[in-house]
């Protein structure tokens, strides 16, 4: 059957066992209208007829498709029982029926699919805006974008948390969204990552990792990925991978500028593109080297500046009982401890300043 949206006229092919004689409900994946499918006994000509006088049927239809894989899935799909929230979804940039399956039974709840509805509730605004007009989001997961020196030399755990990304998988690249701690909304970096960029895919059989060699450049590496979703990404981006055109060169962007999604180059004071002015890794290491966490605070990390505020004035409570305790020799050790604890988290936070581009308010 071929239907058409009320509102924009754009046209599917619906198989017409979905349809039956039942009555259901549309949205359309153009333009988002809900509109209704009511058979009524009709004939397929007469059924387009009544939802849009301009279609007109040149000729049968050669290829059925059925709902789920049609551009507009029917309200009464499975899928929106089980998570009504995807009805807020645009059918147009997230392609449902490729991002979430059923278990054997046809039954849709399970921990992997909820985890992939948290994912996209979290990253669905900001995702909808960099997506290119012919780009669909075709997988989802998320990990943790951290070395593992930035645990044992940073500040462990608290760390952690500050580098949790959305994995987004499209038809032509992978793109990583950072998102806050509780996976409830997008927070800083953008990253993208073109499968022809892409040498091979690797899974890690500890923590979850899934790391994505470059041909040129330094690797990609994502741990604490949910073991199911490990496997869903390394298969989809290895295909795309085999697929993508070869010979292809220039250089790779992978930084997208967080107001108009550029791909940019690194190192760079302002977009290109929008002139949006970004936040400067030499501020935030000055202001770290001033007092350690100001520059963390700077760069919109304030939970880890806190605790590494209250852990400089600690140590600048030991380093003064030490100057004052007038030993020989202690206002050297006393002086060495203050450069190593400002010097070093002044490294640190100049390491997390240039991960990516963050905006400077004006």
């Amino acid at each position: 059957m071929k239907v058409a949206c009320n509102s924009c006229k754009t046209e599917y092919n619906i198989a017409d066992e979905q349809i039956a004689d039942k009555k259901i409900h549309a949205r359309c994946n153009k333009c988002g209208e809900t509109f209704a499918i009511n058979p009524g006994g009709k004939t397929r000509e007469q059924m387009i007829v009544t939802l849009d006088s301009s279609a007109v049927v040149t000729s049968p239809v050669q290829e059925e498709e059925i709902v789920a894989k049609a551009c507009a899935i029917s309200t009464d799909h499975p899928l929106f029982t089980a998570y009504p929230e995807l009805l807020d979804l645009s059918g147009e940039k997230f392609d449902l029926p490729e991002i979430f399956s059923p278990d054997k039974k046809g039954n849709y709840k399970s921990r992997r699919n909820k985890l992939k509805v948290k994912i996209l509730k979290a990253v669905s605004e900001k995702v909808v805006k960099l997506l290119d007009d012919d780009e669909k989001v075709l997988r989802v997961a998320k990990g943790a974008a951290y070395y593992p020196s930035e645990l044992f030399f940073g500040n462990g755990y608290l760390t952690m948390l500050y580098n949790q990304y959305a994995i987004i998988c499209t038809g032509t690249r992978l793109v990583f969204v950072n998102v806050n701690p509780k996976v409830t909304s997008s927070t800083h970096y953008l990253f993208q990552l073109p499968y022809n960029k892409i040498k091979n895919v690797k899974k890690g059989m500890i923590f979850g990792r899934l790391t994505f060699n470059k041909k040129q450049g330094k690797r990609r590496l994502f741990n604490g990925v949910k073991r199911s979703l490990m496997k869903e990404i390394a298969e989809f981006v290895s295909g795309k991978v085999a697929a993508a055109p070869a010979g292809q060169t220039g250089e790779l962007l992978e930084d997208l500028c967080p107001t108009c999604f550029t791909p940019l180059k690194k190192g760079l004071a302002s977009c290109s593109s929008c002139r949006a002015v970004f936040k400067s890794a030499q501020k935030a290491a000055l202001r770290s080297l001033l007092l350690p966490g100001l520059g963390d605070i700077y760069l919109g990390h304030k939970l880890l500046g806190a605790f590494e505020i209250i852990g400089a004035l600690i140590v600048w409570s030991v380093i003064v009982t030490i100057f004052a305790s007038g030993e020989e020799g202690g206002w050297i050790i006393a002086l060495m401890l203050l450069l190593f604890v400002n010097g070093f988290d002044g490294i640190m936070t100049y390491f997390m300043g240039q991960k990516g581009y963050l905006l400077e308010k004006i």
